[in-house]
C-alpha cells in the first residue's frame, strides 16, 4: 500500500471561496468551494459534509429565522433557493441582468430576512426572498481600463438598513444613505485595486471598512481602510500586516475595536482598531483566507481557506482580545432601531447582549403606559430579534402613533421610538 498516497487523500485541502453560518444551529457550517459546489455539515463534524448545490460554489446564506431556507450560488452568479433544507432548488435570479463576477456577491439585509442584494454592474434588491429583483443603482462600474466591470462586494449597515455599500473590481467604492435612491462614490483617495470587502461596523452606521487585493495589478501590499463618516474620509489601518492581498474582514460584534483580516498569508487580528496586528493562531496554517464570519450567538469565528478547508475558533478562548480592548462589558449591549419604521403590520426589534442576562423588552405609548411586554426571561449572549405585530397584551390592534420600546438587560437600560401607521 502506498502510505504517502493514503495520507494525501486524508488531507483537508478543500478550497473555500465563501462560508455561511446557521443562526439557529451553531454546529451547522456551509461553504462554497472551488470545483466541489456548496458543501454543508449539520453537526460540525469532520466526516459528515455533503454537497447541496453544484458548480463552483460561492456565496451561501441560511435564513436566520428558518434554516430550511437556503440561498446558494455557482460561478457567475447562478443563484438558487431551497425551501426544504437543500433537498431541491429553484432558480432565484428573475429580473437580474448585466455582467456578473466569477464570485458574484449576494448578501441578506441583517435587518430583514426577506431583503437580499445582488451585485452585477448595477446593484439589485429583492424584497420577497429572491422571488424577483429590481435594479436600485446606476452602473457602479464605469472605468476606462479593461476590467470585468462588476460589483465585487456588498455591505448593509446592521444598525440602519438605509446605509448600503458596494465595491467593484475597478476600485470604486459607493455608498447610499437613503436605501439606494442615491449613490455617492467615496473612493477618490483609496487605492486603485480590486475591492474585496466593504464591511459596515455592527454598532455604528457611520463606520465602515474596505479591503483591497492588488494581485491583479501585481501589488502584494495589504490595504485596509476605515471611515467614521460614511466615506467622506478614510484612514489606512493596514499597519504591520504582511505584504499580501487582503481577502476577508470581520468586526467583533461585542468588541467593535477588535478586527479580523484574512490575507493570502493567513489571518490576523487587532485589538486596537487596526493600530497593530498579530497572527490569529499558531494552529492556523499560513494559507490564503478567503472568508471570515462570526456567529453572533455562539461567538465563534469561522474561516474559509483556499487550500486547507475551514477552521473554527471560540472567541472566548482568544485571551488576547482583552489585553488592549479597554471595553467594559456594558459597551457590548446594543439596542437597534426597529425596522421597518414607520411600520404596518409588524416590525422587527433587534439587540445584542455580551453575556447571559435577564432581559425584558417592553413597549409603551407616548404617555408612558405599558402596552405589551414582548420578552421577559434569561437569554444567552449574542444577537437577538423580536417581532411586534402592533397589538397590545390583550391582542388588540394599537392606534396609529409613536411608541417607545425599552430594553432592560442587567444594568443596561435603553429606549427608542417607533411609529405605527394604520
Amino acid at each position: 500500500m502506498n502510505t504517502q498516497l493514503m495520507l494525501a487523500q486524508e488531507l483537508p485541502v478543500t478550497q473555500f471561496y465563501e462560508i455561511g453560518l446557521d443562526a439557529t444551529n451553531p454546529q451547522r457550517l456551509y461553504g462554497g468551494t472551488q470545483d466541489n459546489g456548496t458543501l454543508r455539515t449539520l453537526t460540525g463534524g469532520l466526516n459528515d459534509w455533503d454537497r447541496i448545490y453544484g458548480g463552483d460554489g460561492f456565496y451561501v446564506i441560511v435564513d436566520p429565522t428558518n434554516p430550511n431556507v437556503i440561498y446558494a450560488e455557482s460561478q457567475f452568479g447562478n443563484l438558487g433557493k431551497s425551501t426544504n433544507g437543500g433537498n431541491s432548488w429553484d432558480g432565484a435570479t428573475s429580473g437580474i441582468y448585466g455582467n456578473t463576477n466569477w464570485s458574484t456577491p449576494v448578501v441578506m439585509d441583517p435587518n430583514d430576512n426577506q431583503v437580499l442584494y445582488y451585485g452585477a454592474e448595477q446593484l439589485f434588491r429583492s424584497t420577497n426572498g429572491a422571488g424577483s429583483w429590481t435594479a436600485i443603482s446606476p452602473d457602479l462600474t464605469p472605468v476606462a481600463a479593461p476590467r470585468l466591470n462588476t460589483i465585487t462586494t456588498i455591505g448593509v449597515a446592521p444598525t440602519n438598513p438605509n446605509v448600503i455599500w458596494a465595491g467593484t473590481d475597478a476600485s470604486n467604492v459607493w455608498v447610499s444613505t437613503d436605501y439606494g435612491a442615491n449613490w455617492t462614490e467615496v473612493s477618490a483617495t483609496l487605492p486603485e485595486r480590486w475591492v474585496t470587502r466593504v464591511i459596515p461596523d455592527p454598532t455604528d452606521e457611520n463606520i465602515a471598512y474596505v479591503t483591497f487585493s492588488g494581485i491583479k495589478w501585481k501589488d502584494p501590499q495589504p490595504h485596509i481602510f476605515r471611515t467614521t463618516n460614511q466615506g467622506q474620509t478614510w484612514t489606512d489601518i493596514s499597519s504591520n500586516l504582511p505584504d499580501a492581498p487582503v481577502n476577508a474582514f470581520a468586526v467583533d460584534p461585542l468588541r467593535p475595536n477588535v478586527l479580523f483580516a484574512g490575507t493570502d498569508l493567513g489571518a490576523y487580528f487587532s485589538t486596537n482598531t487596526g493600530a497593530s496586528w498579530q497572527y490569529l493562531s499558531s494552529n492556523l496554517p499560513m494559507v490564503s483566507v478567503y472568508d471570515i464570519k462570526i456567529h453572533d450567538t455562539a461567538y465563534y469565528l469561522a474561516l474559509g481557506t483556499h487550500a486547507r478547508s475551514m477552521y473554527k475558533l471560540d472567541l472566548n478562548l482568544l485571551t488576547d482580545l482583552g489585553k488592549e480592548s479597554n471595553v467594559s462589558p456594558l459597551t457590548g449591549f446594543q439596542l437597534n432601531q426597529n425596522y421597518p419604521n414607520p411600520f404596518n403590520p409588524s416590525t422587527t426589534i433587534s439587540f445584542r447582549i455580551p453575556e447571559e442576562s435577564t432581559v425584558t423588552l417592553t413597549v409603551y405609548n407616548s404617555l408612558g403606559q405599558e402596552i405589551v411586554t414582548l420578552l421577559s426571561g434569561s437569554l444567552r449572549s449574542g444577537f437577538h430579534k423580536v417581532v411586534w405585530n402592533g397589538r397590545d397584551s390583550n391582542g388588540r390592534p394599537v392606534a396609529s402613533g409613536t411608541y417607545i420600546y425599552r430594553l432592560q438587560a442587567g444594568e443596561f437600560n435603553q429606549s427608542r421610538q417607533m411609529v405605527f401607521l394604520k
